[in-house]
């Protein structure tokens, strides 16, 4: 019994997937074109100055997906919470009405969603 009240299913992100891939690759790419401008600067001036900002936006794309929380949701016997970056909501199972499945009206005809609703 005292098992299952300290009980956590920890629900991972799929947001934070490719975060240390992305940085690596927007770091040697902002290396690579750095050292390309140093020979070719005067010859292709423009283009290496987008190839750099687009660098740039890569690596910070990974840095905020690695800044993402570990772990989304916490679901307990007592609970659900759910975590993000700017804060976190707490939800008691008493709360919750009902549960159901989600169906969505497109052009007038009711589509059943792979979701489930609370």
């Amino acid at each position: 019994m005292e098992d299952t009240v300290n009980r956590v299913i920890k629900v991972h992100p799929n947001s934070k997937r490719n975060a240390l891939s992305l940085i690596c690759l927007g770091c040697i790419l902002i290396l690579l074109f750095w050292l390309i401008s140093l020979f070719f600067w005067q010859a292709i001036k423009i283009q290496l100055i987008l190839l750099i900002c687009v660098s740039l936006i890569i690596a910070f794309i990974g840095i905020l997906k690695y800044l993402e929380p570990e772990t989304s949701f916490f679901i307990t016997p007592k609970m659900i919470e759910y975590c993000h970056l700017n804060g976190k909501w707490t939800l008691p199972w008493q709360d919750i009405i009902r549960f159901g499945e989600v169906k969505a009206d497109v052009r007038g005809e009711h589509t059943q969603l792979p979701y489930l609703g609370m």
